[in-house]
């Protein structure tokens, strides 16, 4: 069996919540939820050194490793950037095991804590990284990643991911919620985290949501 992705989830607080709103959102909307962001001219004029354009993010959850699967797309001026992360809900996802933040954008309470795909197999000895997220309502989410996380400049996730810096201007993002439609093709292209860190047998695998058909 492929090793889970409890095990880069433990180098963090363990102060996961027993209930938690990212389990109520997925379950009042089918298992998925799709947000994103389009930066207009006004926005990128006013933060010059911002290099993100849009960011695109869906919420799978997945039973394969007991937790949630994050997807993100962020397109830029200079390139793409796809990451697959597992996460899980964490009453404070930006501290590590000694109580010191990780993350220091973050100043909210409880949310999101996840762990990103160094590769499509779990095989890597290289780590993705961890990033949090605070999730405001079931419409609205902060995304903060830190100055570097693991990422693919495509879809093409044979390649181990690269490691991406992120400047200032482009470590938190606020998405909102939009048509599940949008996100069907990073959920067919991208790989979950059970993909990577779950089960190795389809047999092992417990079923997944499905997503919308493409439009």
């Amino acid at each position: 069996m492929k090793r889970l992705l409890a095990l880069g989830l433990l180098g963090l607080a363990a102060t996961t919540a027993a209930a938690d709103p990212l389990t109520d959102l997925l379950a009042a909307n089918r298992g998925f939820a799709c947000y994103d962001r389009v930066y207009d001219a006004a926005h990128l004029a006013k933060n010059p050194n911002q290099r993100t354009r849009t960011i695109r993010l869906l919420l799978t959850d997945d039973p394969a490793i007991g937790g949630t699967t994050m997807r993100v797309s962020i397109r830029g001026r200079d390139g793409d950037r796809h990451i697959v992360a597992g996460c899980e809900w964490n009453e404070a996802p930006h501290l590590d095991v000694l109580g010191k933040p990780y993350i220091d954008t973050y100043k909210a309470g409880a949310g999101l804590v996840c762990h990103a795909a160094a590769s499509s197999d779990g095989a890597s000895a290289e780590e993705g990284g961890d990033f949090v997220a605070e999730l405001r309502s079931a419409d609205r989410i902060v995304l903060h990643l830190p100055d570097g996380i693991a990422a693919w400049p495509s879809y093409d996730t044979r390649p181990e991911a690269g490691f991406f810096d992120f400047g200032v201007d482009d470590r938190v993002f606020r998405v909102d919620r939009t048509a599940d439609r949008l996100c069907v093709e990073m959920a067919e292209r991208l790989p979950s985290a059970g993909d990577i860190w779950g089960p190795a047998t389809d047999d092992e695998a417990p079923a997944v949501p499905a997503m919308p058909a493409r439009p």
